[in-house]
């Protein structure tokens, strides 16, 4: 299969697996939006629980303050209706009541009075038994059906002023009641922020979780504990619509993030690498060098590989150079292929463990740092491309796009991103302080690649260490590795395009361009990049750039 079919199929498994991986986290955050329905069902629980209280707080007091006069005894004992008069029936008006019973020890009725003249209340119907508990309990709350609606009932054993504590025996019982109104249940929904409703109990069927809606029940109980009726509450949640808006336009981002660092990979590729390789191919393989023009005009690494092909085949040494040539190629693709196949690699294993993490039920973060070490390996897939093209430049001036930014700042995000594919610890030392006017795009790419070159050849270090500071008029960054070190031998001719050190060339596969990119563009800053380092001990990498319009050389 060819280097370009395969390259095809990679990618297309990655689409499947970012789609794939969509679906997974649209699963989570719908799991996500039930929660949030789950929390506000239980907040509205506790809410509507505590308003009713509040609500029903009058009638308590009523119920409470009026059952341990000891007018109300002797009201029991002699039915005093002047005391009545001016007593219980304004004390209804008070307290929002619509009706007050008063009994005697006997459960005979002493007095009734209704706000409304509603005489189909007057005989409560309530039974021994239930004077019999609240003569033993002192308070009792219920509710009773009636043909003009539901009354809420609130009754309490009557005793002498001195015994607030009702310690002494009942001298009779007090008892009071208002309906629950249309107006109640509105006041009780507007207190809410939901539609109340009261219903038979045997329509409630337990609380109900909608798309972006909560519905719940609160049963009342007659005297002897069994179910009257049941108010149900039903609210909207507009914070679940708030983040369902959200969710889509997170995984919007992501797919797009995801496929434009995908698609950029594979025409980065194409254009600046399988492209040119596929037409020196061609033209090797069917001995057709004028197939080459177009490329041969152009000032690129390419561009020179295919005038050397064409000058090879007019040459009396052919035969000897395209062996050469072939060879040369190929080991140049099986690097590049071997340099790409990490990222691409690492892009595959972190969308595995990106599926395990959503199968598993992990935090919404976990998931997105995992996305961000996906975009990481895309990104080092990227920059190795970058490199490929910036030495195919063959030497043009650079573009750059100048922007003022925090030097430090800068420094710090990348080490960041950087320890995503990064096995030691990356640690930052010093500041600088300074703003620079510069190319942070550019920065980024050397920043990446000093701290790869790093990474790679200081396999068995824990830490790698990046510092700022600051010399004369410029600004000064060193990283530092504990690996491998660099013969005096090798210096120099570290940052040639190509330049690979016979000790580290079969153990350390690579395009020996990262180095020679870093030079350009630090140089095209109005920098200088230099190194020091001793063979076994590690290796230090500078460069330095100015914050004003003078340059030090400090190297």
């Amino acid at each position: 299969m060819k280097l370009q079919a395969k390259f095809l199929f990679l990618f297309l498994f990655l689409f499947g697996t970012v789609a794939l991986l969509l679906v997974l986290q649209r699963t989570f955050d719908v799991g996500r939006s039930q929660s949030v329905l789950q929390s506000d069902l239980a907040q509205r629980h506790n809410y509507f629980g505590k308003i009713t209280r509040v609500e029903g707080h009058p009638l308590e007091s009523l119920a409470v303050d009026y059952s341990f006069w000891d007018e109300m005894v002797n009201f029991i004992k002699k039915r005093n209706l002047e005391f009545a008069r001016d007593n219980i029936d304004t004390g209804l008006d008070t307290y929002g009541a619509d009706a007050a019973w008063v009994y005697r020890i006997d459960n005979s009725l002493v007095y009734y009075k209704s706000t409304s003249g509603d005489a189909t209340i007057q005989n409560l119907g309530l039974p021994k038994a239930f004077f019999s508990q609240l003569y033993a309990n002192h308070f009792a709350h219920f509710y009773i059906q009636k043909p003009n609606g539901l009354l809420e009932i609130r009754a309490a054993t009557v005793h002498p002023g001195n015994d607030s504590d009702r310690k002494t025996p009942p001298q009779g019982f007090w008892v009071v009641g208002r309906y629950l109104t249309p107006d109640f249940v509105a006041t009780l929904g507007d207190l809410t922020q939901s539609t109340i409703t009261i219903n038979p109990p045997t329509t409630w069927a337990g609380d109900q979780l909608g798309a972006n809606t909560v519905t719940f029940g609160s049963t009342l109980l007659g005297w002897d504990a069994h179910p009257v009726a049941v108010i149900i509450s039903k609210a909207d949640v507009p914070v679940v619509k708030v983040l369902e808006n959200l969710y889509a336009r997170q995984l919007t981002l992501l797919l797009l993030v995801s496929l434009a660092s995908i698609l950029a990979v594979i025409i980065s590729i194409w254009l600046l690498v399988l492209r040119p390789v596929k037409e020196i191919t061609a033209s090797l393989k069917n001995q057709t060098p004028s197939s080459l023009d177009r490329l041969a005009r152009q000032d690129s690494e390419f561009g020179h590989l295919a005038k050397t092909v064409q000058q090879l085949f007019t040459s009396e040494f052919l035969k000897t150079k395209m062996m050469e040539l072939n060879t040369a190629k190929s080991e140049f693709l099986a690097i590049a292929a071997h340099e790409l196949k990490g990222p691409i690699g690492n892009v595959h294993i972190f969308a595995e463990n990106l599926a395990d993490l959503v199968r598993d039920g992990n935090s919404k973060e976990q998931l997105l740092e995992e996305v961000g070490r996906i975009s990481m390996s895309a990104h080092k897939a990227t920059v190795l491309v970058n490199d490929i093209y910036q030495a195919s430049k063959g030497g043009q001036a650079l573009e750059l796009k100048r922007t003022e930014f925090d030097f430090d700042a800068f420094v710090r995000g990348e080490v960041a991103d950087a320890q995503y594919s990064t096995k030691q610890r990356l640690l930052v030392e010093g500041s600088t302080g300074k703003k620079v006017l510069s190319d942070i795009d550019r920065l980024g790419q050397v920043m990446t690649n000093l701290i790869r070159n790093a990474s790679k050849y200081s396999p068995d270090a824990d830490k790698i260490v990046v510092r700022l500071s600051t010399k004369g008029s410029n600004i000064v960054l060193e990283v530092q590795d504990f690996g491998l070190g660099i013969s005096a031998e090798d210096q120099p001719k570290l940052f040639e395009r190509f330049f690979r050190s016979s000790s580290v060339a079969t153990s350390y596969p690579g395009l020996g361009l990262g180095l020679s990119v870093c030079k350009e563009i630090i140089e095209a800053l109005g920098g200088k990049i230099w190194l020091t380092s001793e063979v076994g001990q590690g290796s230090h990498f500078y460069f330095s750039l100015p914050f004003n319009s003078e340059f030090t050389d400090l190297s």
